[in-house]
């Protein structure tokens, strides 16, 4: 038996959210085409669950993790959204939910972990994480405020002909913005909109500080909130990086021997130092000379610079929201550590947009491979590839060009958060 637990609009569409016994939730949008259902089923997590939830991409599932005095980690398991027609669509959803539900409780014993039926319903009735919507009326930070979650995954970037103006998602693999007028408002509507899709961000910046006040509503939007926002500082873990950008980091030419010792035993290695007494087969002068080099290295960043990144701590979502994380980056550090970094959430398969401000001195550093990362430029940047999205600032106005669509100039829109100066 179904029990609607809210009615209401999502911009101009009546959506509705029901709840069964089981502890499963049906979203009904009313939409130009008719009327969109989706189930959700959902339940707790418990044990091991990092590995466990890596390996449930391709289920389209939803992971929430609610802090507290005992953190509690839930998983929404969805069904395939479906145009009503009658009631057999609600039983389909409901019979695909039951063998995603089987499918994905003996994935978890496979990995310590466990999915059992969640004991206290009013736990998850204010966190509902949904394709289409996030509950309009939620308590965050003891303030209640007004969340949207943008149909289709989109993110809202500004006005154009008096409308809201959206680009989809997908579109935001690699971002280049540059221009000489507002670009960190425009940046901010792009990290909102990450966060808004349950996205964590991550923040390159010599004064990343200055983006703190995301964490504060905007006074001059109505609808305006504070996201979460948190700090910390990064390593350079050496085994995602390679020697030639040590070397380019600090200056010095390019050194084959260098470059070939490093990348054999960086996987072994926790300093730069380690790599003496390893110069096998070399002549005593060679061994000086790549002696000098790894002390200039490794004096020029300092042993405190390198390590492992905690990644558990920026790839978070705090109350559907994904977490903004600050870390300040001298001019010196910035392209080995962004190297590094995006290797390390790639090899963990963690869903994290880097932004990068002023990139222009680090552009020899940016890989043909890198994804999820936005970077900012006061000039025309050279890179080895095309963006997937690129945006022009102009004052308060911006030309953005999506791939393989026309450029469109739009006025960007009100931050929810306070504006970044």
């Amino acid at each position: 038996m179904w029990k609607r637990i809210f009615r209401g609009k999502l911009f101009d569409y009546n959506y509705e959210l029901k709840k069964d016994e089981e502890n499963r939730f049906l979203v009904e949008i009313e939409g130009e085409e008719g009327v969109v259902l989706q189930v959700y089923k959902a339940l707790e997590i418990r044990g091991h669950y990092e590995s466990f939830i890596q390996n449930t991409e391709e289920y389209e599932a939803k992971i929430l993790i609610k802090e507290g005095k005992q953190e509690k980690k839930y998983i929404f398991i969805p069904s395939k959204p479906r145009l009503k027609s009658g009631l057999k669509e609600i039983d389909l959803m409901l019979d695909e939910i039951r063998e995603k539900e089987k499918t994905l409780k003996k994935l978890a014993s496979n990995f310590d972990s466990s999915l059992v039926e969640i004991e206290d319903e009013e736990e998850i009735l204010s966190e509902i994480l949904l394709p289409f919507v996030v509950a309009p009326e939620s308590k965050i930070e003891e303030r209640e405020i007004k969340i949207r979650k943008e149909l289709g995954e989109e993110i809202e970037l500004g006005i154009k002909d008096r409308k809201t103006y959206m680009e989809k998602l997908a579109f935001f693999d690699f971002v280049v913005v540059r221009g000489r007028g507002k670009k960190r408002k425009f940046i901010q509507t792009i990290l909102e909109g990450l966060s808004l899709n349950s996205i964590p961000c991550l923040i390159l910046s010599e004064d990343a500080k200055s983006f703190s006040v995301m964490g504060r509503g905007n006074e001059k939007n109505k609808e305006g909130f504070g996201f979460p926002v948190q700090e910390v500082n990064l390593k350079i873990n050496l085994e995602m990086v390679s020697g030639e950008s040590l070397l380019r980091c600090v200056g010095a030419q390019s050194y084959k021997d260098f470059e070939v010792l490093f990348e054999k035993n960086k996987e072994t290695i926790k300093k730069l130092e380690d790599l003496i007494g390893r110069e096998r087969g070399k002549k005593d002068f060679e061994k000086k000379r790549l002696r000098r080099v790894v002390f200039l290295v490794q004096d020029v960043f300092g042993i405190e610079s390198f390590g492992i990144n905690r990644l558990g701590e920026i790839d978070r979502v705090t109350k559907r929201l994904g977490n903004i994380t600050l870390a300040k980056t001298n001019e010196e550090k910035k392209g080995i550590i962004l190297e590094s970094i995006l290797n390390e959430l790639r090899k963990a398969k963690k869903e994290v947009f880097v932004f990068v401000e002023d990139a222009d001195n680090i552009t020899d550093f940016i890989k043909k491979d890198f994804r999820k990362v936005i970077l900012e430029f006061d000039e025309t940047p050279s890179l080895k590839q095309k963006p997937t999205l690129e945006a022009v600032v102009y004052g308060n106005e911006v030309v953005i060009k999506a791939k393989n669509k026309r450029s469109v100039k739009v006025t960007i829109r009100e931050p929810y958060s306070k504006e970044v100066e």
